[in-house]
């Protein structure tokens, strides 16, 4: 039973040291995967709102109205050895995505463009891929674009 309170304390301890949620710095293993599994899956069709566009980093786009910035975060458990990593990070990545452009369909927009993947603050500007931070418990995606109507 002191074995339980004392392993306990210290994961209490080290769950306070962790950095903010939306750091995502939980572990130092980033990586990288393409946005075109995710666009491509049933669930992701089946889920986004249709007529929603979305438009990675600096693809060209015809913009009539820019109606503001957009942030999804998105964050699991690291699953156990049954389901690899790719696929827990594809789908924290999807349901991020999703959010994207549910906002973008509440607020009025078509679109979501500029899409950047982002890792300890900073944004990448690949077109084709996202960033996975993955931990020791924890993985995740943060996404941020804006919000726009397109032609």
């Amino acid at each position: 039973m002191k074995c339980l309170k004392a392993l306990a304390l210290v994961s209490g301890l080290i769950a306070g040291l962790a950095p903010a949620a939306g750091a995502l710095a939980w572990g130092n293993d980033v990586r990288t995967y393409g946005y075109q599994a995710i666009l491509q899956d049933p669930e992701f069709i089946a889920r986004a709102p249709k007529g929603v566009k979305l438009y990675f980093a600096d693809q060209p786009v015809q913009v009539k109205q820019q109606l503001g910035e957009t942030h999804s975060n998105r964050k699991r458990p690291t699953p156990a050895r049954k389901t690899p990593i790719s696929v827990a990070c594809q789908t924290v990545a999807r349901d991020a995505l999703v959010a994207m452009a549910r906002e973008a369909q509440s607020k009025g927009g078509n679109a979501v463009i500029g899409i950047r993947s982002l890792v300890d603050g900073q944004a990448g500007d690949s077109p084709d891929q996202y960033r996975c931070s993955v931990g020791m418990q924890m993985l995740g995606v943060s996404l941020t674009g804006t919000i726009a109507t397109v032609e």
